[in-house]
Formats: structure tokens, sequence, C-alpha cells
């Protein structure tokens, strides 16, 4: 089961999510009641409460305001007798209200969860008067439900299921001029003693609309994203192996053949459309299995190759061992803080080397790619300068030894399976060790001339200028003053404490 807080992260829109209900700080201030039973944490939870609502409603209101705008500025522009170009003007409204829809939504249910786990974990253990909200006594659900009714965004689904019969109207050309006066008849909902009554189908309508597509809809959505394009490029693909095939362009190839080139193109293109991998490579086989072009044992024998499986293992002990944190300390102390590029590069090539030869080149190159990234973000050395290089190095060092690559034992099953003989476990060891040194200085020598773009500017002292030993971080501060008099930014003292003073200030909003 899918936690709420969890469920808000991947339902929220990007760019508004520093204005969505502050459900794990609620949920946090709902364990500290529990915890503590302190009328302190009782009033800390309902301020907190009363900002998540007042965050919310100013962001809808704005959205919304800047929305209505919209609609009637684009449908004064549009012509009133194409059905086409009133069909394109009013699609990418729909969407928006169905966004904005969303967003009221979501932050109505949280806020009304939130309500619910007040209620059952603290509702009789809080006490005392809340300013602003009663008695903490008192249920909070109803109470709150009844609030956010007054709000915009407690009323969007009226408001806006309202502007979108009226935009589907206008679309469908039952309406020949353009909607107008639209932010002042959106007004009304909010000034009847009783809002509007909607039918059920119509608040599932606009339900339904707004769910987020799981991964059968974004798959068929990237498919038929470009249906036109897409369906004439297979039916090329196909008629053109489909001529070849009839006329005999190949006297080994059959028919048999001219489909298993049909489905290779078929997969890279999806592969290259950047269809999930595993979803194409199984129907590819399938396809193939079905239709007699594979038998099982040659379709799926792969599966249980110990080659296979032995990498897989490897994979996931080398996320497993990154992610204790052994590797980023032994990294920080084998490459310290190196005074040039090519000290860096020998620090790192070299115990990449190593690990590739005498482990396994899959296992170092899991466990080494974060910790090299971690080490670049904070020396100021761009991570191009060693990503590519130690893939080829440790290509190479890995076939040190039998055991090293993926590469080796493939090779070597293949040496047993046709009853050959096959490598010892250190054959080939010295052409290993040759290559790997040629390589290793070849690498030294052209890194900074092909990839000089990457390089940061040097000082005198021959240290990287810039931000080369320090990261900055975007944090978002929430300060909550119980005095009737708010202070300044000058006079809480903050542009003072900050490093960079006033500059590091992005913006400041007031609830």
């Amino acid at each position: 089961m899918v936690h709420f807080a969890e469920g808000l992260q991947d339902e929220r829109v990007a760019e508004w999510r520093d204005y969505y209900v502050n459900y794990s700080r609620l949920k946090g201030w709902i364990q500290e009641i529990e915890t503590r039973g302190s009328s302190e944490a009782v009033q800390q939870f309902f301020d907190e409460l009363t900002l998540s609502v007042e965050r919310v409603e100013a962001f809808y209101c704005a959205k919304e305001e800047a929305l209505f705008r919209r609609i009637e500025q684009d449908l004064a522009t549009v012509p009133s007798s194409p059905a086409l170009a009133r069909e394109r003007c009013a699609a990418p409204l729909e969407e928006e209200l169905i966004k904005l829809g969303r967003y009221a939504f979501i932050n109505m249910e949280g806020l009304r969860k939130i309500a619910k786990k007040f209620d059952k974990n603290c509702g009789k253990g809080a006490s005392g008067k809340v300013d602003g909200w009663g008695l903490a006594t008192e249920a909070l659900q109803p109470r709150l439900v009844e609030r956010c009714s007054k709000y915009r965004f407690g009323s969007a689904v009226e408001r806006l299921d309202e502007v979108r019969h009226r935009l589907q109207a206008w679309k469908e050309g039952a309406v020949d001029r353009p909607i107008g006066g639209l932010s002042s008849d959106m007004e009304e909902p909010l000034l009847k003693t009783r809002a509007p009554t909607r039918k059920v189908s119509d608040l599932q309508e606009i339900l339904v609309l707004t769910e987020k597509p799981g991964w059968q809809q974004k798959i068929l959505s990237k498919v038929t994203g470009t249906t036109v394009k897409s369906a004439v490029y297979f039916l090329a693909v196909t008629a053109a192996l489909f001529a070849c095939w009839m006329c005999r362009v190949s006297d080994v190839l059959d028919g048999q053949g001219y489909v298993v080139i049909w489905v290779t193109v078929i997969t890279l293109t999806l592969l290259v459309w950047q269809l999930p991998s595993d979803a194409v490579m199984i129907s590819a086989t399938l396809f193939l299995n079905v239709f007699g072009l594979l038998d099982s044992t040659q379709a799926w024998a792969a599966f249980s190759n110990e080659v296979v499986l032995s990498v897989a293992a490897l994979s996931v002990v080398g996320d497993l061992v990154s992610q204790t944190g052994f590797v980023d300390i032994l990294f920080e102390k084998l490459i310290g803080h190196p005074k040039s590029l090519v000290a860096a590069m020998l620090r790192i090539y070299i115990p990449c080397a190593i690990g590739a030869a005498s482990i396994s080149n899959t296992a170092v190159m899991a466990c080494s790619m974060p910790a090299i990234e971690e080490w670049c973000a904070k020396s100021g050395y761009h991570p191009a300068l060693f990503f590519l290089p130690v893939s080829y190095i440790m290509l190479i060092a890995g076939t040190f030894a039998v055991f090293s690559t993926s590469t080796n034992l493939v090779t070597q099953g293949l040496l047993v399976a046709n009853d050959l003989p096959p490598f010892g476990t250190f054959d080939l060891a010295m052409p290993a060790l040759a290559c790997t040194m040629v390589s290793l200085a070849y690498l030294v020598l052209v890194v900074p001339l092909i990839l000089r773009r990457f390089m940061a500017s040097k000082g005198k002292s021959g240290q990287q200028t810039g931000n080369s030993r320090s990261r900055s971080f975007c944090v978002r501060l929430q300060v909550q003053w119980h005095t009737p008099k708010q202070k300044t930014i000058q006079e809480t003292g903050l542009i003072t404490t900050l490093q960079g003073g006033r500059k590091c200030i992005h913006s400041v909003e007031r609830h």
C-alpha cells in the first residue's frame, strides 16, 4: 500500500512543488503531539495547517485568475467559424484546467487525510484552545472541510467544471462568440449561500480526466504521439523487406530470415524511441518464439546461463557495497587532493584498473562510478574527464583473468560448449597487462587534449578556480512568527548571518 505522502511526491507538478500542502511536516507535528502531548505542539500543528491552507489558496487563486484571463484572450483571437481552429485552441486550455483541478483535488485530499489522522491519533489527547480554530478537542475534519469550502480551491470542481462545459460548448459551435465575462461569472458560486448542485457524472468525469496515467498509458502516448509518422515508417520498412524477399535479392535469406530482420529493425527503433527496454526485448523474443523462428531452448536459455546470472549477482553486490559508503571513504583516501589533472587521472585510473583485473570490472564499475561522481562534485573537476576513460581502462584491464570480465566468461563458456580447450585463469594476463599500460599512457596524454572543453580554468597556484571545493544548495526556509508585528529580513539579522548577504536570498513569501 502506497502512503499518501509518497503518492503526493509522485502526483505533484514539478514546477508547483513548493505550493502544495506540507503533508510530511503536518504529520511530523502529529507525531510530536503523540509523544509530548503539549499545548505548544498542538498550536504549532494548527499554525502549520493554517499556513498550508493559505499557501494553497493564494497559489490556486493566482493560477486560476491567470488561466481565466488566458482563456478570454486566446478565444478572442480565434475565428468563430472553423471548427479545427477552435479545437486546436481549446486543447491546451482544457489540459490546463485538468492540471489546475488536479492540484486542488490533491491538496484538498491531503488536508482531509491529515485532519482525519489528527482526530484519530490526537483528538482525545489534545487540549486547550487554538488561535483561529477553537477547541483542539473538537473533531477537526468536519471543521476543516467546512472552512475549505469557503476557499476557491475548495470549490475548484464546481468552478472548473463550469468553465470546461462552457469551453466545450464554444468548441462545438454552440456559442458564436468567445466566452466573455468569465472571471466575474465565476465569482457567483462563492457569493451564493448554497453552492450549485453538480451531477455525479460531472464529478466523476473530472476526476477520471485528472487521474495520473499508468505505464500502459505512457507507452501508448509515446507510440501514438506521432501516429502518422510511425505508421508510415513501419509500413515502409515492411514493404521494403517484403519487396526484397519477393525479388530474391539474396539467395541465402529465406522468408524466415527477412522476418528476423524485420523484428530486429522494429526492436531497434522502439529502443531508440526510449520505450522500456525489458518490455521491448522480451516482446521481440516472444514473437520469434511464438511464430516458430526460435525454439524455447534458444529463446530463453540465456536466463539460465551462469555468465548472465554471475554478472547480475555482481551488479547487486557492487550496488550493496557502494551503499555502505566504504567505497567513498576508500576513494577519498586514495585520491586525496591532487594538484593537477594528470595526477588526478593516475590516482583514479590505476586503482580502477587493479580492481577490474583482480575482482571484476562489472562490480568495480558499479562501486566506483558513484564515488568518482561524488569526488568530482567536491573537487570541481568535470565527470566527463573520468567516466569514459575509466570505462575503457576497466574493459582492457578486465581481460587480465578469466573471471575479471563477462566477455572472458562468455568466451570460456563457448569454448567448453564446443569441446575446445578452455583458457587458464591467467593465460591472458601478460597481453592484458601490456595493453593496460599502453592504454593508461594514451589516456593520460590524450584526454586533456580531446576533452579540453570540460577543463576549468586554473589559477596561479595551479588549483581550479571557481567553486572547486564547495557546493551550493537551494534551501526553502519556513519561519513562523507568533507576534502581531512582522519583522523585515534586515531586522531578523539573516542578511548579516549569510556569507553572501542579500544575494543569497532568492525570494520571500509572507502568509
